[in-house]
């Protein structure tokens, strides 16, 4: 049997992947396609997030925190801020909560000077 982590990184990957692809098809421009990845792991984050809410409470293993911050990591912080406040889920975890604001605010930091100096 698998780890459950396998199982959960697997669907994440198919996820930003297929969303990449479809966006990519329609925006083969570089700015574009930094937007369609940024798009995709954050609607990927959002669905990860909804479902880990739809199973809280039953047998089935969750998703760990260390998935949903690695996501964080790779851009989907918004997404994942949004999927805890609209289904209000993991909203009692400070730590959790913390981490994954001052991720987000170092990307928003970040995407604006990179957008600054470098037009896009």
């Amino acid at each position: 049997m698998r780890s459950p982590y396998f199982t959960y990184s697997l669907a994440t990957c198919l996820l930003i992947a297929s969303f990449v692809l479809a966006l990519f098809v329609f925006s083969p421009e570089p700015p574009l396609s930094l937007y369609a990845f940024l798009i995709s792991i954050n609607l990927s984050a959002w669905i990860l997030i909804a479902w880990d809410k739809a199973i809280a409470g039953r047998t089935i293993t969750r998703v760990p925190e260390r998935v949903f911050l690695a996501l964080a990591l790779l851009g989907g912080a918004a997404g994942l801020l949004l999927g805890m406040k609209l289904f209000r889920h993991k909203t009692k975890k400070g730590s959790f909560q913390y981490s994954l604001v001052a991720i987000f605010a170092i990307q928003a930091l970040l995407i604006l000077i990179v957008k600054r100096y470098l037009a896009l």
